[in-house]
């Protein structure tokens, strides 16, 4: 907490002694619908389902959130499992991916694939590194060497010896490979700077 306390301070430090503004990025993903169920997962999610089969609870949240979600029935069928298992689900105050980590039975977890939220076996999930590039549009050369050095300082990326990551940037492109839980903590990261930059009343 202290490192990333640490680089926060010498980024936005740096950017208002230079006059910059931090730019609006743009993730870019796989599906052209990627984007809008990675933003759905951080909404706020509220439900009290007591008691209802696996494929209504997924329905429900579905259509709460305008995200398509599916489950993935062969995986399920393997751990012993169907659309039909029980389940009692309750959220308030939480997000859709809390929700979803709180509420699914043990042996399910959930990755976004092709477009959808998939649920899925727990072991199905993807917990290796993977690939993700964001854009930033105009001119920000400095920004980016200021940014990836903060994320290799903070997150050690590209110097962890518990797997194969790193971070570069190429033209208008931050390009990061890392876990799943490490990517959502840059993104919380970028998303921190950028609402500091445009709203610094808070």
């Amino acid at each position: 907490m202290k490192s990333l306390c640490l680089c926060l301070s010498l980024m936005i430090t740096n950017a208002v002694a230079s006059g910059d503004d931090f730019p609006a990025y743009v993730r870019i993903t796989g599906h052209p619908n990627d984007a809008k169920v990675y933003a759905a997962l951080e909404e706020l999610s509220e439900c009290d389902i007591p008691g209802n089969p696996l494929k209504d609870a997924v329905e429900f949240l579905s259509q709460i959130h305008a995200i398509p979600i599916v489950l993935d029935t062969k995986a399920l069928a393997e751990i012993g499992l169907d659309a039909n298992s029980e389940v009692t689900w309750k959220s308030k105050g939480t997000s859709l991916r809390e929700n979803l980590d709180r509420n699914l039975p043990e042996k399910l977890g959930f990755m976004v694939d092709e477009g959808t939220l998939k649920i899925t076996a727990a072991n199905e999930v993807q917990a290796g590194p993977d690939i993700r590039m964001y854009y930033f549009p105009g001119d920000h050369t400095e920004l980016f060497d200021e940014l990836v050095h903060a994320i290799e300082v903070t997150f050690e990326t590209g110097a962890r010896k518990d797997g194969d990551t790193s971070i570069a940037h190429f033209g208008n492109f931050l390009i990061v490979k890392e876990t799943p839980a490490t990517h959502r903590k840059i993104e919380q990261l970028l998303e921190t700077i950028k609402n500091f930059y445009y709203h610094p009343e808070r």
